[in-house]
């Protein structure tokens, strides 16, 4: 995220660093004459008319509640194009200007191009750009080409555009986005930038993005149900293995992803690779986050005739995935939230809840569920493809393969496999890490886990595997060789009827876990006492997804290892008093279960005043269970509650002022939950300069 602000910076400086007299012009697009006072009739004269003089910027208004057909093209100059009133008029009811085609030219509406240009579009709809020609036809709205350019869009939708890459949109820079060569282009999508209903014949149902840097980073953006792939041009050839990307396509693109309320990539389909989003080449990178705590980024209901509902990840390309979600995506070859392939490169794909915050990069509250990968489906028609939730493969020239998962559910998802490696026989080397990860309710044919064998690491520590339906005979394929390693660590796995693992696991590879089956894994002891047991854990609420342990074996049995992290970002150090400690004082598995219900103390809320802001106030708790909810009812208006950090702020509006009986709440994981009810008056008129009484000389 820092880097595209970087680079945003270093592009305007480029655009408009020579300027010494830098000017404000302001364009009106409508009737002009004796109809109307507008500058210009059509948005090209306008353009034609605009400042190309360093650092001058030409605002161009065009007219509401009309409809222009035109071709558009911009180069070497600051130009904002926005949707406004028509001339003239004040007050009436208006519609967004929709730019409509390209005067039958089969091209696209607006082109971006030449020498480096500094572009805004808003309050615009730009619809029926038709640039479907053959495989090198790009963006049917919008092309933004050579340059480097800066396009920032706000409050724009993009409908029915079609085109051979980039139904909607195209952004294909000079350089590459590691900077070799100098600087490229970058493309912003703020608020409410809606890419619908597109078509991208080759890929790229929304957007094409090559050599450049995107940010989509607002609320109400979205990607939605647009197609890459279907017909192409008479005489020309589909491509081979169907169009990637049905919502994005990236070729060595650095993009960024954080959008709500809506599903930021939603409904997309593509006859190849990548439902939702496909991302190519080494030096194509994908961050997905959070807006705010209580709207988190969302991949849902992409679908793919290949691989990867969710989203494909391929040569060398790389993910992450900070506390987002991908759900109800489906891919009928494999791979139903995300599939990897690389060839003779690196692919990586991470997602977790252990992250510094910045903007556009935010934790979840814990009153919604995030990390999670769930629903996805890999199957055609009736037959189960691997790879549910992840399908991981490699060509025959080899290439490393890296899956983190740390604080993540999966649940939900249906296939033969829940996480495949396939051709790992190959050259190149695959890891897997899976730390406090909750594997749950998914509905396989074969095993939850098929791919560590001789040149795979994986290691699982602090998992919970519980209540998945398993058509094989095993959960887990594991293999010790001599180019790689399995463990299972401070796990908690049940599945009965089901050996834990299958495979060369030789050594001392299982430890500290609690299983419901022993076979082929080794007698270990220590101080006289098997380090796995087998047991039948006791679920809290495990139909609701609390797999926290309320009896039977696991509880304070491991040895606490602070680098284990839990489903729920709780503690790790929690002793239950009266159950003894096997090894230590973790619980196996995912979570780590409260020994009782938290506690509020000292509950004191200060006084407020109308119109004055509320000094922040920090309820103070025991803590207990780790992952607790802070809630509050009877507040005054214009006051709230951090359900995270319990921070009692705001400010109380006019006409607030009484006396206020606030019950506060904290509920930890388990649903055990203390409450506390104060007083909090508010008080008209100004903050007294002294309080309890004294009122100085």
């Amino acid at each position: 995220m820092h880097s595209h602000l970087t680079r945003l910076l270093a592009v305007l400086a480029l655009i408009a660093a020579p300027a010494l007299h830098a000017a404000e012009i302001t364009l009106r697009v409508g009737p002009v004459g004796p109809i109307g006072s507008c500058t210009h009739a059509t948005i090209q004269a306008a353009l034609a008319a605009a400042s190309s003089s360093p650092g001058d910027i030409t605002t161009i208004l065009i007219s509401g509640n009309a409809t222009y057909t035109e071709n558009l093209d911009i180069s070497n100059k600051i130009v904002r194009l926005v949707g406004a009133l028509p001339c003239d008029s004040i007050g009436i009811p208006w519609t967004v200007p929709v730019l409509n085609g390209a005067g039958g030219a089969r091209r696209s509406i607006l082109n971006v191009n030449g020498s480096p240009a500094d572009i805004r579009l808003e309050n615009l709809e730009f619809r029926n750009g038709d640039e479907l020609l053959d495989n090198e036809s790009y963006g049917g709205a919008l092309d933004i080409s050579a340059g480097p350019h800066l396009v920032v869009i706000q409050n724009v939708r993009f409908v029915n555009n079609s085109a051979g890459y980039g139904g909607a949109i195209s952004v294909r820079g000079p350089q590459l986005p590691d900077g070799s060569g100098g600087p490229t282009s970058s493309l912003y999508l703020l608020d409410n930038v809606v890419v619908s209903d597109n078509r991208g014949a080759y890929g790229g149902g929304g957007l094409f993005c090559h050599a450049a840097f995107l940010t989509v980073q607002g609320t109400g953006s979205t990607f939605w149900q647009n197609q890459a792939g279907g017909a192409v041009e008479s005489g020309s050839t589909p491509p081979a293995g169907g169009a990637y990307g049905g919502g994005v396509l990236g070729w060595h693109c650095d993009a960024t992803l954080a959008a709500g309320p809506l599903p930021a990539v939603f409904g997309n389909i593509a006859s190849g690779p990548g439902g939702g989003l496909a991302m190519i080449y080494g030096t194509s990178r994908l961050a997905v986050g959070n807006l705010t705590p209580t709207m988190p980024t969302r991949i849902t209901g992409n679908s793919t005739d290949r691989f990867g509902g969710g989203m494909t990840l391929e040569k060398a390309a790389q993910a992450t995935l900070y506390d987002s979600i991908v759900a109800d995506n489906s891919a009928r070859q494999g791979g139903g939230a995300v599939a990897l392939y690389v060839e003779s490169d690196e692919g990586r794909f991470t997602a977790t809840s252990d992250f510094a915050e910045q903007e556009g990069r935010k934790r979840c509250s814990r009153t919604i569920e995030c990390n999670l990968i769930a629903n996805n489906l890999a199957y055609d028609g009736s037959q189960a493809k691997p790879g549910a939730a992840i399908r991981a493969s490699r060509d025959d020239d080899g290439g490393d393969l890296s899956v983190f998962l740390r604080g993540t559910r999966l649940t939900g998802n249906a296939g033969a496999t829940l996480f495949q490696f396939v051709d790992d026989i190959t050259p190149g080397l695959s890891y897997v890490l899976s730390e406090g990860v909750l594997f749950d309710h998914n509905d396989l044919t074969g095993m939850l886990f098929d791919g560590c064998h001789f040149r795979s690491t994986c290691h699982f520590a602090a998992v919970t595997i519980a209540d998945n339906l398993i058509g094989a005979t095993a959960v887990l394929w594991g293999s010790n060789g001599t180019l790689g390693s399995f463990s299972l660590k401070r796990s908690l796995v049940h599945q009965p009827g089901k050996r834990v693992v299958m495979g060369n696991t030789l050594g001392d590879v299982v430890r500290y876990s609690v299983v419901n089956d022993l076979s082929g894994i080794n007698t270990v002891t220590e101080g006289g006492l098997p380090v796995n047991i087998v047991g039948t854990p006791v679920f809290a609420d495990a139909n609701n997804g609390k797999y926290y342990l309320a009896g039977g074996a696991g509880r304070d049995f491991a040895p606490y290892t602070a680098s284990d992290p839990t489903r729920d970002r709780g503690n790790r150090n929690i002793d239950i008093p009266a159950v003894p400690n096997t090894f230590g004082i973790q619980d196996a598995g995912a979570l780590e279960t409260p020994v009782a219900a938290p506690v509020l103390y000292d509950v004191n809320p200060p006084d407020g005043h109308v119109g004055v802001p509320y000094p922040d106030y920090v309820l103070q708790s025991n803590g207990q269970g780790g992952a607790v909810v802070f809630t509050a009812t009877g507040l005054p208006p214009g006051l709230s509650l951090d359900p995270d950090t319990a921070v009692l702020s705001g400010t109380p509006p006019l006409g607030s002022e009484g006396t206020y009986g606030v019950t506060f709440r904290i509920t930890n994981g388990l649903g055990q939950y203390t409450e506390v009810t104060a007083s909090l008056p508010i008080h008209a008129g100004e903050t007294p300069l002294f309080k309890d009484g004294f009122e100085g000389p």
